[in-house]
């Protein structure tokens, strides 16, 4: 798991060199975000999840960011099963990335192979 959040923070801190500023009047700046799938018990979400998403609100408070992609396998390790739709998308995703700058960006969601089964 550690070196799938070395990744995601590495990625958060060079997304701001890949913009379009020499092509556009407004740069384009985006976060990509994958594998960030929690956990199937309360709470729901894992350490390493909160660090990534702290991050990532740093860098939305510091960018205009316009958008974030989601990369798929958002809910580990089996999706999200019945009857759990509510609190497990809460807990998983609600609590941990739509806090602060985050909560006001759209996102642009890959389903991916963990999301239901």
């Amino acid at each position: 798991m550690s070196n799938c959040l070395t990744s995601l923070i590495l990625l958060i801190q060079s997304a701001s060199i890949w913009t379009l500023d020499n092509h556009l009047e407004t740069p384009i700046r985006f976060l990509a975000v994958g594998d960030w799938g929690g956990i199937s018990q309360p709470p729901y979400s894992t350490l390493e999840q909160n660090l990534v998403a702290a991050q990532m609100q740093k860098f939305s408070e510091n960018q205009k960011v316009s958008f974030i992609l989601s990369l798929g396998d958002n809910f580990y390790p089996n999706g999200i099963q019945p009857g759990q739709t509510e609190t497990r998308f809460n807990g998983t995703f609600e609590q941990v990335y739509l806090k602060g700058q985050m909560k006001h960006i759209p996102w642009y969601v890959i389903a991916g192979n963990t999301f239901k089964r």
